[in-house]
């Protein structure tokens, strides 16, 4: 399958592409973590504000400030919400793959598969890896690796933007507020 053999070289390029997947996988954890302290921030700094109960509201009838306010509250509190799910699916991205696609043996680099194996099991299959079977190995990770940050980003991204809406949503609010 090969055209030349696999030298260290290729080993060493496969283990640095799979850690520097493996450091983009954690910046996406913290870029969540950093969604999820900002919508705490923004629900709690909306939660301060003195608010009225809506049958209060209803009782002393609608006018335009009443329907904006509303309206923006609303808005944020869906935003804030479609946030926090986006951010809670980029956290816990549903992609399995324990099985080696070219041999459908377990992976030798995942942790599930590594875990579902006896430790004797396990340490004979990896020391008996020779350079090609190591680097197939690692880059079928990779490839797996790169499907669960496809995923993270996707949602993360999502996350941002409901965040960034809700975040406008909050700021047009504290302007409707003075305008009163």
């Amino acid at each position: 399958m090969l055209n030349e053999p696999v030298t260290e070289k290729k080993v060493d390029l496969a283990k640095h592409l799979f850690t520097s997947l493996e450091k983009q996988v954690e910046m996406a954890d913290r870029k969540v973590q950093a969604i999820f302290g900002l919508n705490a921030f923004l629900v709690a700094a909306i939660s301060l504000q003195s608010q009225q109960k809506l049958d209060a509201v209803i009782r002393q009838g609608f006018d335009l400030n009443n329907i904006i306010d509303l309206t923006l509250k609303a808005i944020f509190l869906m935003c804030s919400c479609l946030a926090t799910w986006s951010a809670v699916k980029a956290v816990s991205p549903r992609v399995h793959s324990d099985k080696n696609l070219m041999t459908n043996k377990k992976s030798l680099f995942y942790f599930g598969s590594i875990q579902s194996q006896k430790v004797k099991e396990f340490t004979q299959s990896f020391m008996t890896l020779n350079n090609n079977e190591a680097v197939y190995e690692l880059l079928e990770s990779c490839h797996a690796v790169s499907s669960i940050l496809n995923i993270k980003y996707k949602f993360l991204k999502r996350s941002t933007t409901f965040i960034s809406i809700a975040l406008f949503t909050w700021v047009l609010m504290q302007v409707n507020k003075f305008l009163v």
